[in-house]
């Protein structure tokens, strides 16, 4: 695997591709969170200049990478990059996983879906312990009470 990624690197830099595109490739088998479209583990203001960048491409020569993809719609557009700039700005009380600015049932359901999906926010994140699990619906249940 490591041969062939370098291989697919070297001819992406032969063929003049950007070194912001080069680090927003996504490989087969690759595992990256929604947003973190230069895979370094954060989803932050590096992450809009990555999918900023696949925005300036011509749809031909437009890598569509899974973690870029901050809407899952499959295709780069200017909502992923909205999309992120809502999650770095946006306040929100711990456990208020739709951001909808209230604790109810539909915030136990998305963190529900959160958990299912290995997926993380600090607005699901209740007990704020940095991790999503069922202490955070644990969490969120004693303060909707």
């Amino acid at each position: 695997m490591k041969k062939r990624k370098k291989g697919i690197l070297l001819i992406l830099s032969l063929l003049g591709v950007l070194p912001g595109v080069l680090m927003s490739i996504s490989f087969a088998g690759a595992a990256c969170k929604k947003g973190d479209a230069n895979m370094d583990g954060d989803i932050d203001h590096a992450d809009l200049y990555e999918i900023k960048e696949l925005l300036r491409l011509d749809d031909a020569c437009r890598p569509a990478p899974e973690c870029a993809d901050y809407d899952g719609d499959g295709s780069i557009t200017v909502f992923d990059v909205r999309s992120v700039l809502i999650a770095l700005n946006k306040e929100c009380a711990p456990g208020d996983a739709n951001t909808s600015g209230h604790l109810t049932l539909a915030d136990i359901c998305k963190i529900e879906k959160m958990i299912a999906e290995k997926e993380y926010s600090k607005c699901a994140d209740c007990n704020e312990d940095g991790a999503l699990n069922t202490e955070d619906i644990t969490c969120l249940r004693s303060r909707m009470h």
